[in-house]
């Protein structure tokens, strides 16, 4: 799909539009670039917290994993009005150091680099929600990241929180062309999952 879809745009704009070298996971939140703007991040976090809310309350969703969490902010605040759910976080070790740092709430948080491989040690099969939340853009195989949570980690009733940028925001991303909306829903078809609910985000569900 990186060959097909995209071209135009980084033929006309160039580059610099795309990032092509991983970016570096063990440095990436010690400056906690978030923090300069807690207004904007915040009421971000807040929006994106009722919408989980609405997928716990309406599905019944106890065991969450966030991948690519950041420090962890969201994760807090869905903690906060639920204590009882397990939310489990991966992402780089500056995130963690963040983590600690800002002394959030949650079970555990699992260094990994999941920049081209997925490596599950210290994870079960025990989540019916993952979240994604502007991470699947920082990775070079991300269908590799949602085959793992599919056939490794995931159990019923199978949903996925995930929230990718347009790419008229000029973010920049390591696979181009592939999060405009309709590409983005074909790739999750292509995953084995069906679109569940739309509104600001996307829900899937695991086709079973």
């Amino acid at each position: 799909m990186t060959d097909q879809v995209g071209l135009a745009r980084f033929y006309r704009e160039g580059h610099e539009t795309y990032v092509l070298e991983q970016e570096n996971i063990d440095t990436y939140w010690d400056n906690n670039y978030d923090l300069d703007d807690p207004k904007g991040w915040e009421q971000r976090y807040i929006h994106e917290t009722v919408l989980i809310s609405n997928v716990i309350d309406k599905h019944g969703v106890k065991n969450i994993l966030e991948l690519g969490s950041g420090p962890g902010t969201l994760g807090n605040k869905v903690l906060d009005k639920y204590p009882n759910i397990i939310y489990d976080r991966v992402d780089g070790s500056s995130a963690l150091a963040a983590y600690k740092r800002r002394q959030y709430k949650g079970r555990k948080f699992l260094v990994k680099d999941m920049w081209d491989s997925f490596d599950t040690d210290g994870l079960e099969r025990e989540y019916d929600l993952v979240v994604m939340n502007d991470f699947l853009e920082h990775i070079r195989n991300p269908s590799l990241i949602i085959d793992t949570c599919r056939n490794k980690l995931m159990t019923e009733p199978y949903f996925m929180f995930i929230s990718v940028p347009n790419w008229s925001t000029k973010h920049h991303f390591i696979y181009p062309g592939l999060f405009d909306f309709d590409n983005f829903c074909k790739f999750m078809m292509f995953e084995g999952f069906s679109l569940s609910d739309q509104n600001w985000y996307l829900l899937f569900k695991l086709n079973t």
